[in-house]
């Protein structure tokens, strides 16, 4: 049985295997994610993308993005990445993800609110 999340007034912290139980949401066909954390705009979480789907390209209007390779391989414009690399992604700038190994790929993630 999973524990529940740390709270407290400086830290949260959510175990892997809390993280892995929380409930995930559709976004596209062969893509899914899970919040972990949230505060106004800002919002970390986990995003899974089966082999061969993708995040089509799109942009954030008010929102940088900070995206972390977990596991598995994507593939970002023309570089395929894997587990440790880091993607940043300024407000505005349009963006597209996808899960090139057959087990698709797992990613951590953050919106960082950029306009008031």
């Amino acid at each position: 049985m999973s524990e529940s999340p740390v709270l407290s007034p400086q830290a949260l912290l959510v175990d892997g295997s809390e993280a892995m139980l929380r409930p995930r949401v559709a976004l596209h066909p062969g893509v899914e994610h899970t919040i972990l954390w949230r505060q106004g705009r800002d919002v970390s979480g986990l995003l899974w993308i089966q082999g061969g789907f993708e995040v089509p390209e799109h942009t954030h209007g008010r929102s940088e993005h900070h995206v972390w390779v977990l596991a598995g391989r994507a593939r970002v414009g023309d570089r395929t990445v894997g587990p440790g690399s880091y993607w940043h992604v300024p407000v505005g700038v349009p963006h597209h993800i996808a899960g090139v190994a057959p087990e698709g790929c797992t990613l951590a993630y953050q919106f960082v609110s950029r306009a008031g």
